[in-house]
């Protein structure tokens, strides 16, 4: 399986560059704790992560996430959500082709 930096030149898409904001940084980790330990794609579609899921972590931490913070970790799911989705249609759609051309070889 190829990782994100390798598939996006395939899909014609560039890499963008990963830029956290001076002070940002600890959201971004929290966001990592979280998302790394959930299933996010269920029947193909990456879910966002539920609320739920954020407050069992907060009560496992004991992190304090000011509503801003959270509206700030809900945007970069959306994000997130938005372009692995991109993701997986695109190779279901790669997928949906290649089996055309084996069913066509097969004739």
């Amino acid at each position: 399986m190829l990782t994100r930096r390798e598939a996006y030149p395939r899909y014609d898409r560039d890499v963008p560059d990963l830029v956290i904001p001076e002070g940002g940084h600890h959201i971004w980790d929290w966001y990592a704790q979280v998302s790394l330990r959930i299933g996010r794609v269920r029947d193909g579609i990456c879910d966002p992560i539920p609320p739920s899921e954020w407050l069992a972590w907060q009560t496992l931490t004991g992190e304090i996430v000011h509503p801003w913070e959270h509206g700030i970790l809900a945007a970069m799911d959306i994000a997130f959500c938005a372009e692995m989705n991109k993701e997986l249609e695109a190779k279901r759609a790669e997928h949906h082709d290649e089996m055309q051309q084996k069913g066509k070889g097969k004739k």
